[in-house]
């Protein structure tokens, strides 16, 4: 099977994600269409899928997605692929837009909550999304807000388009990697060999990740815990925003915004504790990553989180942009050792049983066969 994806201008997870498929599935050939940059440039460096550019800015106007949608159909004419592999909902929109002009079935994969975008789009993307074979969302939260945006038809409906049966789930997956061990001291060019507790996130830096309300609750915290430290990884547009928030809190010296960081899995095994303090979350691999490397989690009870958070098992679940909840939370596992390395046991199981890459690739194989089935029955 040949299979076309199509990467729009993509966050860190997006690409992952896409570079995991194309790895991962080794009985399915690959070929990728993306924007000119890092996310273009890993991809060719895996030597496993040709390659061409898409030409869509971050801010898309129409007729730049009708310039990336004719550069795809372009590929697809070239590349004859059995499929077309839309990412996010911009990836759907090209996809869909290309496999009319080239005479192919797509599919998409919705890694983000549909009511992230306004109504002005989904009233253009909408019909797309329709006329797709399949989409997989990477949580049960997003299957449940695109089920709704659509209007889709019962699953079984004799129909050539998106039906409710062929809105999977196929969560994102990781490698778990081996067992969590003691913790250990942060990476050497943070200066910091003493810190403790040491709690982190990594997030972009944009309002809905909701880094402020954590401040708030870490201002509440940091007169108890002294020589504790919050590390911040990720960047975006609030970054002078919330540095200048923590020097009003008086927390600057025991906050770090540390940009974006190559070496999470090292300061997952030196973090004490991760929060999620989201104020929206389709799925969050960090939270998957901190479960893997034994950390416990306190996460905001929004979108896909609670899938992965189950309260009081495999961590705590606090009302979203609310920083007493979030402080009172984070202080009770900082507190009591016991139940926050109980609820970590708990949180690897599940990850080594329900979030790896090896469930999610047999998902996207079992999908790409059965849309390939129907396709040809048709």
């Amino acid at each position: 099977m040949r299979v076309l994806h199509v990467l729009p201008p993509a966050s860190g997870g997006m690409l992952r994600h896409l570079k995991c498929l194309v790895a991962g599935l080794t009985d399915v050939e690959p070929f990728c269409v993306a924007v000119p940059g890092a996310g273009l440039e890993a991809l060719r460096a895996m030597d496993r899928a040709p390659c061409a550019p898409l030409p869509l800015p971050n801010r898309a106007t129409l007729s730049a997605l009708l310039r990336a949608s004719l550069a795809t159909a372009t590929a697809s004419r070239r590349w004859r692929p059995d499929l077309i592999h839309g990412h996010g909902y911009r990836g759907m929109l090209v996809a869909g837009v290309a496999s009319c002009l080239a005479r192919r079935p797509f599919l998409f994969t919705a890694h983000t909550l549909p009511n992230e975008l306004g109504r002005g789009f989904w009233r253009l993307a909408g019909p797309l999304a329709r006329r797709a074979r399949a989409a997989a969302c990477v949580s049960q939260a997003i299957q449940r807000g695109l089920a709704e945006r659509l209007a889709l038809p019962p699953a079984g409906s004799f129909s050539r388009a998106l039906n409710s049966g062929m809105l999977r789930v196929i969560y994102n997956g990781i490698e778990p990697g081996p067992p969590p061990g003691p913790r250990v001291p942060l990476p050497a060019d943070l200066g910091l060999p003493t810190a403790r507790p040491v709690v982190i996130t990594a997030a972009r830096l944009a309002p809905q990740k909701g880094i402020a309300h954590l401040l708030d609750a870490w201002a509440r915290l940091a007169p108890t815990f002294p020589e504790g430290i919050l590390l911040v990884a990720g960047d975006g547009p609030l970054r002078p925003e919330l540095e200048a928030q923590a020097t009003v809190l008086g927390i600057g010296s025991s906050v770090r915004l540390l940009g974006f960081r190559e070496d999470m899995d090292a300061l997952l095994r030196a973090a004490d504790l991760a929060v999620v303090p989201s104020l929206a979350e389709g799925q969050s691999i960090f939270t998957l990553e901190a479960m893997a490397r034994g950390v416990p989690v306190v996460a905001t009870h929004v979108g896909g989180l609670p899938e992965m958070v189950r309260e009081g098992r495999t961590g705590l679940l606090v009302p979203p942009a609310d920083p007493p909840a979030l402080a009172t939370a984070m202080a009770r596992l900082l507190n009591d050792q016991e139940l926050a390395s109980a609820m970590a046991r708990e949180a690897r199981v599940l990850v080594e049983r329900e979030w790896t890459v090896a469930r999610m690739l047999a998902g996207y194989r079992d999908l790409y066969r059965e849309v390939w089935h129907t396709v040809k029955q048709s």
